[in-house]
């Protein structure tokens, strides 16, 4: 069988498989299973991608959102900052090779026990920064990670997502493709909000 997955990220080509792998061995029908995977998409907070034209306000015409808010571990991370850098968008291909900025905007990855802070630092030497333009960072957890973020890919660190939020016109630029990845309780689902109003919304 040959299917497109219409989702970013190797992460969900391989949760595509498992669910193929499970229909095989129930003997169902593999067919209608493709159709409705090609057909499947993130949800808002899980990888759900939305394209932003900007309305009047801004000087900037258009930007990309991949909406990761709602959930953060170590690998679901790692996952994350691969999907951004193999994620490619009409901008890609109508800058005449001018580059398009892959942005990771972190919340802290809360629930993750006594070495919380242990894990935050460790996971910056688990990512490959190659392919990500700017890293910001949310949070006091995640100001451990932030520290150990290469010079050259550091953006800023703010305490608070109201802090971040403040911040909005000098974080977004035009074409960027902005990757937003925390906890859920970290509340970073109101920056996409807050993104979302910069323009009309065209998934």
């Amino acid at each position: 069988f040959f299917f497109k997955v219409n989702s970013t990220g190797v992460h969900h080509a391989k949760n595509a498989l498992g669910v193929i792998a499970v229909l095989d061995s129930l003997e169902l029908d593999i067919t209608q299973g493709l159709f409705a995977l090609s057909n499947w998409s993130p949800t808002s907070g899980r990888g759900l991608i939305t394209h932003i034209r900007c309305d009047d306000r801004y000087l900037i015409q258009d930007f990309t959102i991949i909406d990761e808010t709602y959930n953060a571990n170590p690998a679901s991370v790692i996952a994350a900052f691969k999907a951004l850098v193999n994620f490619s968008s009409h901008a890609d291909d109508v800058l005449d090779n001018s580059h398009v900025r892959r942005i990771a905007i972190l919340g802290d990855m809360l629930e993750l026990g006594p070495t919380q802070n242990k894990k935050h630092a460790d996971l910056a030497e688990k990512i490959d920064f190659d392919g990500i333009d700017v890293v910001h960072c949310v949070g006091d957890l995640m100001n451990c990670f932030y520290k150990k973020v290469p010079d050259r890919k550091k953006g800023k660190w703010f305490r608070t997502v109201k802090e971040l939020s403040s911040a909005i016109a000098n974080i977004v630029k035009d074409r960027d493709i902005i990757m937003v990845k925390a906890s859920n309780g970290v509340g970073l689902d109101f920056f996409i909000r807050e993104l979302k109003a910069m323009g009309n919304l065209n998934k």
